[in-house]
């Protein structure tokens, strides 16, 4: 028998999943299940009712009564201007290989730019894919799905990483990490506040054969202890997280970041975007692209003196 997980369920409308998404995948990692709600009165024909039940499991342990607490209180602080579900969230213990099966039904290949990300159980081929990403997200945020990481995807090839030094803040399941380097970087350093996450990512590098170019450890910048990942300058820092730690941040930012360099943050839902520029606005760095998509806003700066 597999580990006990808790499962949090919460029903809400369409255009609320991916703000309860984001929240519920910073407390749960990237194991948080999305699936399409059905209207009974249709009888047999599949036909959506226009919302949407999102699941988070929490693994059983000691830090579970904290974890749930965080989790509930920023669901119901979405809940104030939402669905009233947010305020009510369902829970329930499950399996292990519940959540499992949920990410293998809902997560299939598919290509971002010049990048193929691929599930780890999935031999599929993905044409014209100059790198392919093989990933199993364990507990860890991060398998390409996400607007969000699409659109940091994207901005990495856009930037160019060929022979340059990658900073990832926040890594995750190691996607934008092991996609760097498949892209050519010379060296990649992942970093995420969260050691599950590292170890996801740990396992991901493996699997991709890219021990060699991407140092992974846990920390994010400003905390005691990250100074060994940082000895040299980076030619871009990504950072794929939320609003409120790109402002937590900010002044960290432009520190590891090489003259001309780049800074690609992700992850900014749109009604928060206007409170990160202006975290940013006083610092040596200069807004080169804002991209929006889907609600979600992804900025690139450039390194100023």
């Amino acid at each position: 028998m597999g580990e006990r997980w808790l499962a949090i369920d919460v029903v809400v409308e369409e255009d609320e999943v991916d703000d309860v998404q984001a929240v519920m995948a910073r407390w749960a990692g990237g194991a948080v299940a999305v699936e399409q709600m059905i209207d009974a009165a249709a009888l047999d024909d599949f036909v959506p009712d226009g919302r949407c039940r999102l699941t988070a499991y929490l693994r059983d342990g000691a830090e579970l009564p904290v974890t749930k607490y965080q989790l509930f209180n920023a669901l119901w602080m979405l809940g104030g201007g939402g669905s009233a579900g947010l305020r009510k969230p369902g829970e329930r213990w499950t399996e292990e290989s519940e959540w499992m099966e949920q990410w293998k039904r809902f997560y299939r290949p598919l290509a971002i730019g010049r990048v193929g990300i691929v599930p780890a159980w999935d031999e599929s081929e993905i044409p014209g894919a100059y790198v392919v990403v093989s990933l199993d997200p364990g507990q860890a945020f991060g398998t390409g799905l996400h607007v969000s990481t699409r659109q940091a995807l994207l901005a990495l090839q856009q930037c160019g990483v060929e022979g340059r030094r990658v900073l990832d803040l926040g890594t995750g399941s190691g996607i934008l990490a092991i996609a760097a380097a498949g892209l050519g970087a010379a060296a990649v350093v992942g970093l995420d506040t969260d050691a599950r996450a590292v170890d996801a990512a740990r396992e991901n590098v493996t699997a991709n054969d890219q021990e060699a170019r991407i140092e992974l450890g846990v920390g994010t910048l400003g905390e005691p202890g990250v100074e060994q990942y940082l000895s040299q300058p980076f030619d871009i820092v990504v950072a794929n997280i939320v609003a409120a730690v790109h402002c937590e941040l900010a002044l960290h930012y432009p520190v590891p970041i090489a003259l001309g360099g780049h800074l690609i943050l992700g992850g900014i839902v749109d009604e928060r975007a206007d409170l990160v520029t202006a975290a940013m606005a006083e610092l040596p760095l200069a807004l080169a692209e804002r991209i929006d998509e889907e609600r979600w806003v992804n900025l690139v700066y450039t390194r100023t003196p």
